[in-house]
């Protein structure tokens, strides 16, 4: 089994920044002594054919379409999960991503090894009305691992799963709860930074930053 599977999920994507974004992250493979795989889910109404022949040439590059549905977030990272070889599995958001110290990855999957911590990437603050059925899903810390760039162990994702009610926003924060009153922990990890909004000032703190820059 692989040490690492990659996800990244396209829509009609700016290849041009995409394409850096997966090349980087496949070069922290090898800067981390570890093996894995990228596979790329795609919502695109046509294949994004520069991922198609990344998949070609790069036999670390798994290429799956959805045959023209855009099933969201949620449904791309249920179908990535099991098809994944990797015993950790890594998201990485398409559009944006600055890897400054390509060793971010030994940082963000270290925390797994500890089978407690269900997540683990930027912890940030977060408010679970957004997400709850009734009040009793309202706990404390409100906290969730920022979905933007984050880490699970596969076979915890398998079983864990994704909630229909969130196909794309809140999925991190649904998924963080859940784990949260499940009696997980989420691991923050201090190399890596990740906000929904915005540009985060003085980046080359981090390892590995996803902001909107």
């Amino acid at each position: 089994m692989l040490d690492v599977t990659f996800t990244t999920v396209l829509y009609q994507p700016d290849w041009s920044r995409t394409g850096i974004i997966v090349r980087d992250v496949l070069r922290s493979l090898e800067a981390c002594d570890l093996t894995g795989e990228y596979l790329i889910v795609d919502n695109s109404p046509a294949p994004t054919m520069e991922a198609v022949r990344l998949a070609a040439e790069d036999q670390r590059v798994r290429f799956h379409w959805n045959q023209g549905y855009n099933v969201y977030l949620a449904g791309a990272l249920t179908t990535a999960a099991l098809q994944a070889h990797g015993r950790h599995f890594v998201y990485c958001c398409a559009s944006h991503g600055l890897i400054n110290d390509p060793t971010w990855l030994s940082d963000l999957i270290a925390p797994l090894a500890d089978k407690s911590n269900a997540l683990a990437g930027h912890v940030q603050p977060c408010e679970f009305n957004r997400v709850a059925s009734v009040p009793a899903d309202i706990i404390d810390p409100q906290i969730h691992v920022q979905g933007g760039v984050w880490s699970a162990r596969t076979q915890f994702l398998r079983e864990f799963g994704f909630s229909h009610r969130f196909p794309f926003e809140f999925c991190d924060v649904d998924l963080s709860r859940r784990c949260l009153a499940a009696g997980y922990q989420l691991a923050s990890i201090p190399s890596i930074v990740s906000i929904a909004g915005g540009v985060i000032p003085d980046p080359e703190r981090y390892k590995y930053v996803h902001d909107y820059r």
